[in-house]
């Protein structure tokens, strides 16, 4: 084990992860056992979506570095994840959830700027709630990219960011006006 700076030794070596899963799979264990079956279901999903938000927190929190180890961990980390499951889930129930986890990934795994960022900007549509984060926290762990560099990527990611913020904000504005200018036609069409 050991090996300072998050994503050290003992979770890139998989006893993390070998802990995790042990504890996850006798808790659904206990789940199968003690839960009405109709319920069962939804459990397990509320369980799978909390260790997927505390994965990707713990990415944020304690990924300083990454390291070349690092994206392999974290694609092991998902199939384990979906072996564990997999028993109480469907896929179409487990997919969306290992995606967000995949979405993490390929914005660690990127190699040049434009992949990054459009890798963030699939992160970002999928968790928007995640804001500029990611991009901060994953690009400041990759000692590969010299400092310039990580700011003119950090730019561009959040000029994807606010113009993808407008872009929903003008849609929410045209949807709401859409429904405001049919109701009027409506009331007008009534009237007459």
């Amino acid at each position: 084990g050991g090996g300072g700076g998050g994503g050290g030794g003992a979770w890139l070596e998989g006893e993390v992860t070998e802990t995790l899963m042990a504890t996850i799979v006798d808790y659904l264990g206990d789940v199968d056992q003690y839960v009405v079956r109709d319920l069962a279901p939804m459990v397990c999903e509320a369980v799978l979506t909390r260790v997927v938000q505390l994965i990707i927190d713990a990415c944020m929190r304690q990924l300083h570095t990454i390291r070349p180890k690092t994206v392999d961990r974290m694609a092991a980390d998902e199939d384990a994840l979906r072996e564990c499951f997999a028993e109480h889930l469907s896929h179409k129930r487990i997919d969306p959830w290992l995606q967000r986890l995949a979405d993490v990934r390929d914005v660690v795994a990127a190699d040049d700027t434009e992949s990054f960022v459009l890798a963030y900007g699939l992160l970002v549509q999928s968790m928007p709630e995640l804001g500029i984060e990611p991009a901060e926290r994953l690009l400041a762990a990759r000692e590969d990219i010299p400092r310039a560099t990580q700011r003119e990527v950090l730019e561009e990611c959040r000029e994807l960011l606010s113009s993808r913020l407008a872009t929903v904000a003008s849609l929410a504005a045209n949807s709401v006006k859409s429904k405001w200018g049919a109701a009027g036609s409506k009331a007008l069409r009534s009237a007459q």
